[in-house]
C-alpha cells in the first residue's frame, strides 16, 4: 500500500512539472552589446536589441529605478534609445560610440508575426503622443485617461502638479452628486454618480 501511496504522489508531482508554462527567455543578445553598456548613461539600464546592421545597432534604455513601485515608469513615455556605432573588427563587431535620442515610432522591435496594421496604428500612436508631449510644460508625460472623484468634500478635490499635498493645485474635481427623483416611476435611490474628468499629462509619478 506505502508503495502504491509513494509511486501516486510520484506521478502528480511529475505531471505537476510537465504542466509547468514554458519560463520566458530574453532574446540573444549580438555580440556587440556588451561593450555597449559602457556607454549607457548613469541611473539608466539597457534593454533589448531592435534594430542592428553592418554600422549601427539601437539599444532601447530605461530609468533604473522605474521597476520600483515608489517611482514606476510609465507606458506612455515614448523613452530613450542608445544610437550605437558599430565597427567591424576581423570576425568580430564591436561598438567604438554612441549617443542617446528620443525613441522615435519606427524604433518599435516589434515581434515577427506583427501585422502591417499593428505596425502603422503603433506608429501612428507614437506619433500622436510626440505631438502632445510637445505642447505639455517640460517633464510631463502625455496621456488620456478618464477619471472620476470620490471625495466628499463639498469643495472638490484638489488635483496637483505633483504627487504632494505640497504641490502646486492645478485644478479642483467637482466632488459626487445626488440624483433627487421625483417621479414615482423612477423613485429615488440614493444614487451619487461623479462628474467624469480627462487627464491629458501627469508629472512626478
Amino acid at each position: 500500500m506505502h508503495r502504491f501511496l509513494a509511486a501516486a504522489h510520484t506521478s502528480i508531482v511529475a505531471s505537476s512539472a510537465l504542466a509547468q508554462p514554458e519560463p520566458t527567455r530574453a532574446p540573444p543578445q549580438p555580440s556587440w552589446v556588451e561593450g555597449a553598456l559602457k556607454f549607457v548613461p548613469v541611473g539608466f539600464v539597457a534593454g533589448y536589441v531592435i534594430h542592428t546592421d553592418e554600422t549601427t545597432g539601437i539599444l532601447p534604455i530605461f530609468p533604473a529605478n522605474a521597476d520600483d513601485p515608489k517611482t514606476p515608469g510609465s507606458a506612455f513615455d515614448r523613452g530613450q534609445v542608445l544610437v550605437v556605432q558599430l565597427r567591424r573588427s576581423g570576425e568580430a563587431v564591436e561598438a567604438v560610440s554612441a549617443s542617446v535620442r528620443s525613441r522615435e515610432p519606427s524604433d518599435i522591435g516589434a515581434p515577427h508575426d506583427t501585422t502591417a496594421d499593428h505596425m502603422k496604428w503603433f506608429e501612428d500612436a507614437n506619433l500622436a503622443l510626440g505631438d502632445k508631449a510637445a505642447a505639455l510644460p517640460a517633464g510631463t508625460v502625455p496621456c488620456n485617461l478618464g477619471v472620476y472623484s470620490s471625495e466628499r468634500d463639498p469643495k472638490g478635490l484638489n488635483v496637483r502638479a505633483e504627487p504632494s499635498v505640497k504641490a502646486r493645485v492645478l485644478g479642483t474635481l467637482p466632488p459626487p452628486f445626488k440624483i433627487r427623483r421625483s417621479d414615482a416611476d423612477q423613485p429615488d435611490d440614493g444614487t451619487t454618480p461623479s462628474s467624469p474628468s480627462s487627464v491629458s499629462g501627469m508629472a512626478g509619478f
